[in-house]
Order: structure tokens, then sequence, then C-alpha cells
């Protein structure tokens, strides 16, 4: 086609002289643009409307994709390609709709859409939870035939929960974020952040960094299991409390030989708790482990 387009050229050029130059040149114009338009046509073949099509459909961008499908009926309304065109359009069209239902059921119920979950799954990292509650003592670091535990003060409480954390593949995992807010006004608050304690040790001597407790150590074991738990003012089960897990990959593990225990789990610099979260955090950000409603 383009060498169409040079020939019509070259031959008008060549008919050209001093005398008519200018009524060649337009009508080489005329030429050109008619020359333009066919090979504009002729590349209008069902499969690159199709392509045109798809590729809007990719996009999202469902307004132009049904004006370019309504000039391929006018052209090829039988073809296979229309046909597949006019299937993928629609199925957009249904697509955006769900998502504006959706969009419009969170808007109006709020928090009351999410479900609970206590099995979450974070960069190849798996969270199990279980016995989550509201307590008066918070134990952990449990070494056979005695443990650790801390007691609320007067006025408040622990949020516990028990957690049994795989990692499949990755012998030094980084944790995330166990967090708990309070709902009021439509908009969850945050209350804190959850600590990460072993539930267990071998031994006493395990636990005061003596020797080494494998079963503590996702280098040995694929799965730990740990408690967590916040003291919080009681003042807060006035209102909903939602147990949640962000999904940042930023508490890590710490050693120091001469701390009891000589290991433990920190938040680490690019840890960035949000002090509100919405519905729509809740998308890609964030799971709802549970509501503990008093």
């Amino acid at each position: 086609m383009k060498k169409f387009l040079i020939i019509c050229t070259t031959l008008a050029i060549i008919a050209c002289d001093n005398s008519n130059c200018q009524k060649e040149n337009e009508s080489l114009r005329k030429e050109l643009k008619e020359c333009k338009a066919l090979l504009s046509e002729l590349q209008n073949t069902p499969q690159n409307r199709l392509a045109e099509i798809e590729s809007l459909i990719n996009e999202n961008n469902l307004d132009s994709a049904k004006v370019k499908l309504h000039r391929f009926s006018e052209k090829f309304p039988n073809s296979e390609e229309y046909l597949s065109a006019k299937l993928a359009v629609n199925k957009l069209e249904e697509k955006i709709s769900s998502e504006k239902k959706e969009a419009e059921a969170k808007k109006a119920l709020g928090f009351k859409v999410l479900k609970e979950t206590n099995n979450v799954d974070i960069a190849g990292v798996n969270f199990k939870f279980s016995a989550t509650n509201i307590q008066k003592r918070w134990a952990f670091d449990d070494y056979g035939n005695s443990y650790f535990y801390r007691d609320a003060q007067r006025g408040n409480s622990f949020i516990c929960t028990k957690v049994s954390i795989t990692s499949s593949t990755e012998k030094n995992p980084q944790l995330c974020p166990i967090l708990a807010y309070y709902l009021k006004d439509g908009v969850l608050n945050l209350i804190g952040q959850m600590k990460y304690k072993f539930q267990r040790w071998k031994d006493y001597g395990a636990y005061l960094g003596n020797y080494s407790d494998y079963k503590n150590d996702f280098a040995y074991t694929s799965t730990i299991p740990f408690t967590c738990g916040l003291e919080f003012q009681d003042g807060f089960l006035a209102y909903p409390i939602y147990i949640v897990i962000w999904h940042s990959t930023c508490v890590e593990r710490n050693y120091e030989r001469f701390e009891n225990p000589p290991i433990w789990y920190a938040n680490n610099s690019s840890c960035n708790i949000p002090k509100v979260l919405k519905v729509e955090d809740f998308d890609f950000n964030a799971t709802l482990v549970k509501v503990i409603k008093k």
C-alpha cells in the first residue's frame, strides 16, 4: 500500500509543468487524501478492529470500546471477530456494573461487609489465628514447668490471640503487624499494635539463651506458635474492636545474647502503622481477623 502511495505521488509530480503546477498540486493532494482513506479502510480488517477493542478492554475503557464496537457492527456484523468483540465488551460492562454495585454496598454497609478470617496468607507466610479474646492476663514463654505472664492494670485489659505462623520456603521471614482498632463514626481508629511473644520454649535453659531452641527458629522448622497481646484501656470496650493484620512485612527477628529470651520480634524502620482505616483499605492492604463486641 505504501508503494501505491509513492507511485501516485511520482506520477503526479512528473505530469506537473510550470504552467499548471498549482492545479496538479491540488489534484495531487486530493489523490493523496483518497489514497490515505483507502489505506485506512483496508487496514480496518475485522482482525485489526478486534485487536483495537481488546486493547481498550484491557484498559477498562468501556465507552471507547462501545464506540468501536458500534462501528464494527456497521461493517462486519456477521464476522466471528465482531461476535468475539461484542462478547468481550459485554463482559467488561457486566464487570464494571458489578464493581459499582459492590462499591455502593460497601458505602452503604460500611465495615459490615467485611468477613472475619482466621487463616491469612501474605508474601508466602501463613498466619493461623485462634483464641482471640479479651483477658486480664496474658501468658507467654512457657518453658515446661513454668511460664511468664503480665496482668492488666486496673481499668485495663489485654487483647490476646494465638497465631501459628508457617513459612513454606523463607528461613527468616518478616512477619506482619497485628493491630487493634475501635469503630467510631464509621471509621476504625487505632488502639495499638499487639506484641509478638513465643508461646513455648524447650526448657528454661533455652529461654535464657544457654543453647538454641530450633522449634523457635524458622531456619529449622516451618511452623512456630506465637502468642500476641496488647494492653488497652477498658473504655474502648464501649465500641466494637477489630483485630486486623496489616499486609506489611516489617516485623523482624532480633537477637541479643544477654536478653531473656535472646530472640524476639519487633518492628523495623519501614513499619508505617495506619492510625485510621477505611473500608477500602481491606481491598488489598488489610485483613479482618475478628470483631470483638462487648
